[in-house]
């Protein structure tokens, strides 16, 4: 299985695309248009509840972003294409080990100290339909979007690819405001991913998986 894992990563490192210049104008709109959407979240939804806040700011944030990739003309460049069959083959390799060791993870926690993985129940949010929209669909994307589609990318012109992974690992975590290794772990995974196959689709799926993992989890 090593092997052939091993040789699935050579074969997509031969034949991956290089990356496409990250325009600075286009980083730039990105963030103003998301710093602008948090900023009117918070004045406009003040007396809302916090699930209804969030998914409308998902929501949001999600058009805006569209938008923009629309108008620079970016799908191609973020490797928002149809992904090529080593890339599938990469996701469904990456897939099955995330999975696992993710799952692996939550339980270490969960047996050394529950107090550790308490903070994830707690979220409103996470309840109902709406709850599993946010977490399974709308949050991947949007945050593989900013975090991998924007920062890993912007890392990955100055840096090389495995200090650009790290730095953009520590972020999303930072993101979450309450660290740990899932998050980390998760952060990496998603970036490799993105590095090897050169499609965010990859990462989404990935991220949407370990992220019904962890709310299967919480909620079993």
């Amino acid at each position: 299985m090593r092997k052939g894992f091993m040789k699935c990563i050579k074969d997509v490192t031969a034949v991956r695309k290089s990356w496409g210049e990250l325009p600075l104008k286009f980083a730039l709109s990105m963030v103003l248009g998301v710093v602008v959407c948090e900023m009117a979240a918070g004045a406009l939804l003040a007396g809302v509840e916090l699930q209804t806040q969030l998914l409308i700011l998902r929501l949001v944030e999600l058009i805006v972003i569209g938008l923009l990739i629309n108008y620079f003309k970016m799908g191609d460049n973020l490797g928002l294409g149809r992904p090529d069959a080593e890339g599938v083959r990469v996701f469904a390799v990456l897939a099955a080990v995330t999975l696992v060791l993710f799952v692996i993870l939550l339980l270490v926690f969960w047996l050394l100290d529950y107090a550790l993985l308490a903070h994830l129940a707690a979220p409103p949010w996470l309840a109902g339909l709406a709850g599993l929209l946010l977490m399974v669909l709308l949050a991947p994307v949007v945050e593989e979007l900013l975090f991998r589609g924007l920062i890993f990318r912007l890392l990955r012109r100055s840096f090389g690819m495995l200090l650009s992974v790290l730095l953009s690992a520590g972020c999303f975590a930072l993101m979450h405001g309450q660290p740990e290794l899932p998050q980390i772990f998760g952060g990496i995974v998603f970036a490799l991913a993105y590095e090897w196959s050169r499609n965010l689709w990859v990462a989404v799926a990935l991220h949407a998986s370990a992220n019904a993992a962890a709310l299967l989890f919480v909620l079993f």
